[in-house]
């Protein structure tokens, strides 16, 4: 997996749901994403396409409106607890994420879960959907 002019890419071959190297892949894709949302937020943006679907607190953000949703994460950081990923169908993947934020200004850490579903095209991987929770009490 490599990130190539900010854009999240991986050979077709290492579809999720086909392989150990296929999962293998997903896990190295949600590792770059949170890589750089915790350098470069923008960069994050790469992961998504117009079809994609964002959840984050209540919150449902689609297409041109997921930038200011994940945006709202900038200067955080993610310490990843688990992360477990299951294939589905043919190139779909869900990867649940468990773990803590650390938002500047704030002394304790947040627990959240994510959950991403991992979808292909003719670009390679992608988020087709994404669901974000802080995790209190």
């Amino acid at each position: 997996l490599r990130i190539r002019n900010d854009i999240f890419r991986v050979d077709a071959s290492h579809n999720p749901a086909n392989n150990q190297a296929g999962q293998a892949a997903a896990q190295e894709y949600v590792t770059t994403y949170f890589t750089a949302l915790q350098t470069d937020t923008a960069k994050t943006l790469a992961a998504y396409r117009d079809s994609s679907i964002f959840h984050s607190e209540g919150i449902l953000s689609k297409g041109s409106d997921i930038a200011p949703a994940v945006g709202k994460f900038a200067g955080i950081k993610v310490e990843v607890k688990t992360f477990d990923i299951q294939a589905t169908m043919p190139g779909l993947t869900v990867v649940q994420v468990t773990g803590a934020c650390r938002i500047a200004g704030q002394e304790n850490p947040l627990l959240f879960a994510r959950v991403f579903m991992i979808a292909q095209d003719a670009s390679g991987l992608f988020l087709a959907n994404d669901v974000f929770r802080f995790n209190y009490g």
